[in-house]
């Protein structure tokens, strides 16, 4: 990897090195990387910096995830096609500001609808659940409300209260 912008070091100088993930031009800023969910994909990023110098010019970066995974394991008779899951939450996080060091402040809240199309069957799903990225938060008391398109059909589910953790993916069933 090479990083954007190169870095260019003089003798006896030392540098800290952060990484977010996916690269973004217009995203200059570690401490300010915007977010969404209208993405669907997850966010990285490095954490702390690491120290570079002259001398030793390699650094090793583990990246980690900032964004966690709300999927839905449906199982259906008669079978049918999901089309979309709706958030309905007004104050679902849709929007935020990550920061290197994986900070993430929400900055905007409101529903969201992810449209798909996943035959369902009576199996259900033991791998590829469908679902979408989200912006880790806690739920209010009264849950997600969340609507799920089935074949032309709306359904409506509340979720329990939770709390939803970067870099885990939570499977509702």
């Amino acid at each position: 990897w090479r990083p954007t912008p190169a870095v260019t070091l003089e003798p006896k100088e030392k540098r800290y090195i952060f990484a977010i993930y996916p690269y973004e031009a217009s995203a200059t800023d570690p401490t300010a990387f915007p977010v969404t969910v209208a993405s669907q994909q997850d966010y990285m990023y490095s954490g702390t910096g690491v120290g570079v110098a002259y001398e030793t010019p390699t650094a090793t970066l583990r990246m980690r995830h900032a964004m966690a995974i709300l999927s839905f394991d449906l199982k259906s008779y008669v079978g049918g096609t999901l089309q979309a899951i709706t958030i309905e939450d007004k104050e679902f996080p849709i929007e935020g500001t990550l920061r290197a060091t994986g900070a993430l402040s929400v900055t905007k809240k409101g529903a969201y609808t992810k449209t798909m199309s996943v035959p369902i069957s009576q199996q259900g799903f033991t791998t590829d659940h469908p679902g979408l990225f989200i912006i880790p938060h806690k739920t209010a008391d009264t849950g997600l409300e969340v609507k799920l398109k089935i074949s032309d059909k709306e359904y409506k589910v509340v979720l329990p209260p939770s709390t939803f953790t970067a870099a885990k993916k939570y499977v509702a069933r």
